[in-house]
């Protein structure tokens, strides 16, 4: 899948949610391109040929949690402005320019609701 197909870039160390929210996307018709850490999505997105339109980030991972990852994002100027929904089970309120936050167990309505706004429509 070349980079300019991607609509939302998904990182989650779980790898049975990140194929749940994965197979729940691509169904709405939404392209996705996931991977099991912060580092490696970093890396992609920087080398990317057109950014996505949404990051979707696990809060708690290895290695780099999601805010660390969201703080190394706004630290590129070129993947800054990318905005990120943190997926966390954690009940502390996740905010910030271009952050926002889809608490876990996630709701498919809540999930493509989201995709959406971000994104735009796409036929089921």
């Amino acid at each position: 899948m070349t980079a300019a197909a991607i609509d939302v870039v998904l990182v989650d160390d779980d790898e049975d949610v990140r194929d749940a929210i994965k197979d729940r996307l691509e169904a709405a018709g939404y392209r996705v391109s996931g991977f099991s850490s912060a580092l490696d999505a970093l890396d992609w997105l920087r080398s990317a040929e057109r950014l996505p339109p949404l990051i979707l980030a696990d809060m708690m991972m290895p290695v780099m949690d999601g805010l660390q990852f969201r703080e190394e994002q706004i630290k590129d100027p070129a993947l800054a402005a990318v905005p990120m929904v943190m997926l966390t089970a954690r009940h502390d309120v996740v905010s910030g320019p271009g952050v926002e936050q889809l608490r876990k167990p996630i709701k498919s309505s809540d999930l493509i609701a989201v995709v959406r706004r971000y994104c735009g429509a796409r036929a089921e």
